[in-house]
């Protein structure tokens, strides 16, 4: 017994020598602007891209998900005979939204040009239905003049936006998606034809064809993705430029047929053409997306769910390899610059309230001249941690002009 004893201690002074010959990690914590000022140095790094370019803002795996805020306004006559009823259109539309989110998710590859090596991203944007008050985010109107859709013909409507200034709801922040039905006067033409179609106008859309289809509402989630698209900048590709060099032109084929110039095959299977697929965004497009959905400046910013308002303690950003984020960003999380690792910020960078940037020993952290790290929800966040391991230590390079505010005073 006594020589297990002797054993144990023996073992455990070993352990505490051991532990205590190791190098100490020493951990230096800047949080306030004088404490910052010190990295400042008169440099400016290498900057490929401007804080507007649409190719800054293409997603990569860091940037986090985001929640575009929708609602659903259902137009009727007041004899409520030419829409859907309450419980049939929550159903449809919730089916539907569902769908297009679905579609955005499985973003695929570009049909054109053929042979194409053109990236597929994950498009890291989604719809999420929106409640005001005590409502659900589905409202329905009952209208005689106002609830029908026509697109042809003397009394066409399709651009009127009548109809969104009467009955949209938090139009500033919330995108209106009005189902219409077609007008009953075109439904008693034997030669009229239902058909699914729509128009972004603004920061709303109507889209109607769904009342008369009532069985297939996942017929027109791309329907629902290609107006969104609009209203987020993009343009159809095949009439004109759209600006990007990753969307060819085309003639705009339906579908592969031989009966038309130029619709042999392969044929557009992009979301902004009018074919039969719609389930490819190019990385150029999802750039123009997310630009208009981050820049400070940007109206469309406000139908983003304000999710880097919220510190994600489940996750964290481990920057790994040289990395430069040369548009705005939004995090939603804290930022680990990892050994061997260099993340050099261009632009705006927003970090969320108690969050911070930690710079592990061997890593690297580049603020270029036109940077700024902040918060942008009017809290504070935590400030940057250097951590010192041995000789090695976290670098920090700060340019004499680049913005660092909203740190909390420790």
């Amino acid at each position: 017994m006594k020589k297990l004893l002797y054993t144990f201690l023996l073992s455990l002074m070993i352990i505490v020598l051991f532990s205590n010959c190791k190098s100490k990690s020493e951990i230096i914590r800047l949080s306030s602007i004088d404490q910052l000022d010190i990295y400042r140095q008169n440099v400016v790094f290498d900057q490929e891209l401007s804080c507007s370019d649409v190719l800054s803002y293409i997603p990569d795996d860091n940037l986090f998900q985001k929640q575009v805020r929708i609602n659903v306004q259902f137009m009727n006559s007041e004899d409520s005979l030419h829409g859907f009823n309450e419980e049939k259109g929550r159903w449809y539309m919730k089916f539907l939204i569902h769908n297009a989110n679905k579609r955005l998710r499985g973003n695929q590859k570009m049909n054109l040009p053929e042979g194409n090596d053109t990236p597929v991203l994950a498009p890291k944007y989604q719809y999420v239905i929106t409640s005001i008050d005590d409502d659900d985010g589905y409202f329905w109107n009952y209208d005689d003049e106002l609830c029908y859709f026509v697109n042809k013909g003397r009394h066409r409507n399709n651009y009127d936006k009548e109809v969104i200034e009467k009955y949209e709801i938090g139009g500033d922040s919330i995108i209106n998606i009005f189902v219409m039905p077609h007008h009953k006067d075109s439904l008693n033409s034997k030669s009229y034809k239902t058909h699914g179609t729509g128009i972004a106008l603004g920061n709303s859309l109507k889209i109607a064809g769904l009342v008369e289809d009532k069985e297939k509402p996942w017929a027109y989630a791309t329907l629902l993705n290609h107006e969104i698209g609009h209203i987020f900048g993009l343009r159809h590709t095949w009439a004109y430029n759209d600006g990007c060099d990753d969307t060819p032109k085309n003639p705009n084929c339906w579908q592969e047929t031989k009966n038309r110039k130029g619709c042999e095959g392969p044929i557009s299977n992009n979301l902004m053409d009018y074919n039969n697929s719609q389930m490819a965004i190019s990385p150029c497009q999802l750039g123009t997306v997310h630009k208009r959905l981050t820049m400070k400046n940007s109206k469309y910013r406000k139908f983003v769910k304000e999710d880097w308002c919220h510190l994600d303690t489940s996750r964290q950003i481990n920057i790994i390899e040289s990395v430069n984020w040369f548009g705005e960003r939004d995090a939603t999380s804290d930022i680990h610059i990892m050994d061997g690792a260099t993340l050099t910020v261009h632009c705006r960078l927003s970090i969320p309230p108690n969050g911070e940037i930690v710079i592990h020993p061997g890593g690297k952290l580049q603020i270029n001249e036109a940077a700024t790290i902040h918060n942008d929800c009017d809290l504070t966040w935590k400030g940057i941690r250097l951590l010192k391991k041995g000789g090695q230590q976290g670098e920090l390079i700060i340019s004499q002009s680049a913005v660092i505010e909203d740190i909390s005073q420790i």
